[in-house]
């Protein structure tokens, strides 16, 4: 009986042998890593829009050797199964682009003596600011003309004009000799009595490196080609209808409107509420009205026929001057976390 073994008695060389009742299944055990591998496998075949961060292969790894069992030569030895490697999804982002007129007629305060106007973004934008900003373009606009002294050099004598906003100067802009900072440049043309301010090329588009978290003012600070501040004349104005006179209005509050006491402006009213609702619609309409100018502080409506001033008590009103307006197309591009039509920013 020494050569013979015991039923159920295993020796190390008959581990797999399929002969042996008691073990005999042994080579068909159920292999939990593989179980396991195949559910994960499973799982993470869904697809990455049905809510799955990941996607696993169900592929072995490339080069991947299987040993086999070192005591026999046959078989394989379950290996540990290694961590899937997450496919990231691609996030959704797009540009969006904003479009506004900053009207100087609308502006929201102004330094004159110190060449800045400022509008607020957020009233142009539904009340909310623009975030996340790459990119801002300026197009083509008129300004007022500003005659001086035969005895001094022209006011525009560079033809250049450069432009800051205030808000940036101090995180992006175009760099200058003695800390000079600024956004966009201008060939100055001679257009009438206003002077159009034309983008040059190359300045017309800034992109900025890092994008503008939010902005929802904006300060425009305008200097000549050699970046001197000049001063800005008014184009919004307060007048009071003069009683004594049939047609003439004077300046409230200021000692000047530094108006040109030989030229005829064009004006705008607004805001002219009388007793008379004859003279209230007169004055207040939409076509506007020419003026002369008899001194610093007054204006005459002397081609507006039918104004009878001296019939109703003093009244103020809103005077805009037409050839001091200050209209500024801009394109604001900003980054967004949704699909949009464009193919690339």
């Amino acid at each position: 009986m020494s050569g013979h073994r015991k039923f159920g008695q295993v020796t190390k060389n008959d581990y797999y042998d399929r002969t042996e009742r008691k073990y005999g299944d042994r080579c068909r055990r159920i292999d939990m890593h593989e179980v396991m591998k195949k559910e994960v496998s499973r799982q993470g075949e869904g697809s990455i829009d049905g809510g799955s961060n990941y996607k696993f292969s169900s592929l072995p790894p490339q080069n991947c050797q299987y040993p086999q069992n070192p005591q026999t030569g046959g078989g394989l030895i379950p290996q540990p199964i290694l961590p899937p490697v997450p496919v990231p999804t691609r996030d959704e982002i797009g540009v969006f682009d904003n479009y506004f007129q900053f009207d100087s007629y609308d502006k929201t305060g102004a330094d004159y003596a110190a060449g800045e106007m400022t509008f607020s973004i957020s009233e142009l934008n539904n009340q909310f600011p623009i975030e996340n900003i790459i990119e801002m373009e300026i197009g083509s606009f008129y300004i007022q003309d500003r005659p001086l002294a035969a005895t001094l050099p022209a006011f525009y004598f560079y033809n250049r004009y450069i432009m800051a906003i205030k808000q940036l100067t101090t995180t992006q802009s175009i760099q200058g000799p003695d800390n000079l900072r600024y956004h966009f440049e201008f060939d100055v043309e001679t257009a009438g009595i206003s002077r159009k301010m034309n983008p040059v090329e190359i300045f017309k588009t800034f992109i900025f490196t890092k994008p503008v978290r939010d902005l929802s003012e904006i300060t425009f600070q305008f200097r000549k080609g050699d970046g001197t501040r000049v001063s800005l004349e008014r184009d919004v104005l307060s007048f009071t209808s003069d009683p004594g006179t049939a047609d003439e209005m004077i300046l409230d509050g200021l000692a000047d409107h530094e108006l040109d006491t030989t030229t005829t402006y064009a004006v705008f009213v607004e805001g002219f509420s009388s007793t008379n609702a004859t003279q209230n619609t007169l004055m207040n309409r939409s076509e506007g009205h020419l003026v002369t100018v008899p001194s610093a502080t007054r204006i005459k409506f002397d081609s507006t026929a039918g104004l009878a001033f001296a019939a109703i008590a003093a009244t103020s009103a809103t005077v805009k001057i037409a050839v001091r307006r200050i209209a500024i197309p801009m394109r604001f591009r900003s980054i967004v976390d949704y699909i949009t039509n464009y193919i690339a920013p």
